[in-house]
């Protein structure tokens, strides 16, 4: 679930996500694992991510079948999460797509904050606009140019559009290993794919640009 990059990009606390958390039986093996609340919380963050914003109906089961699955959630206490780690919108997004889509029941307060916010109806109708389309044959530049402007929508406030900003600028420019599988550098020039990091991306738009003519 790219549990890393939503610590990276929220101010999660860590130490209570543990305390919080709760043990599970899967296949007669007994694991820890989230409290449904902070599992709502953290799947509706990562349906929101710009290389998701939503876009397989997956995710929204994830959704509604937690909701489901656990009839008496604390709705309150989710929502102060969700506050704190200035990710409301995120999460009353993610449910009003899980009522729109799938028919989920929303306790009340829940549903008339959801009403409140026409943003959150905007995006929820761009995505089950974009849901039922056809996407096979949709450039990938353009689908990801379309997660960025949706994610930033979901951000609430200045500072986690800007923290956003800083997180993709870092993820621009630190090579990865597709940089160093291009060109292999011995180790004492290994400051170098930090310019080959640039040049390669760049050489990746040019080809999907060339593609959208």
């Amino acid at each position: 679930m790219h549990f890393q990059c939503i610590v990276v990009e929220f101010p999660i606390d860590l130490e209570a996500l543990w305390s919080r958390s709760v043990y599970i039986t899967l296949n007669d093996t007994r694991i820890r694992h989230f409290s449904a609340e902070d599992l709502l919380l953290l799947l509706s963050m990562h349906g929101c991510k710009p290389a998701h914003a939503w876009g397989s109906l997956k995710w929204v089961c994830d959704v509604a079948e937690l909701i489901r699955a656990y009839p008496a959630l604390d709705w309150e206490s989710i929502s102060r999460n969700a506050k704190l780690l200035a990710s409301e919108r995120m999460f009353l997004l993610s449910l009003a797509i899980a009522h729109d889509l799938l028919g989920t029941a929303l306790p009340d307060e829940i549903a008339g904050r959801i009403k409140t916010d026409k943003l959150i109806t905007q995006l929820t109708a761009q995505v089950r606009k974009k849901m039922f389309q056809e996407t096979e044959n949709e450039n990938q530049f353009r689908r990801t140019l379309e997660g960025i402007r949706f994610y930033f929508k979901t951000r609430e406030y200045p500072r986690g559009k800007l923290q956003f900003c800083q997180d993709y600028f870092h993820y621009l420019i630190t090579p990865d290993e597709k940089d160093r599988v291009t060109i292999t550098l011995p180790s004492y020039l290994s400051f170098c794919y930090y310019l080959i990091r640039p040049m390669r991306l760049l050489m990746k738009l040019g080809q999907k640009l060339l593609r959208l003519h």
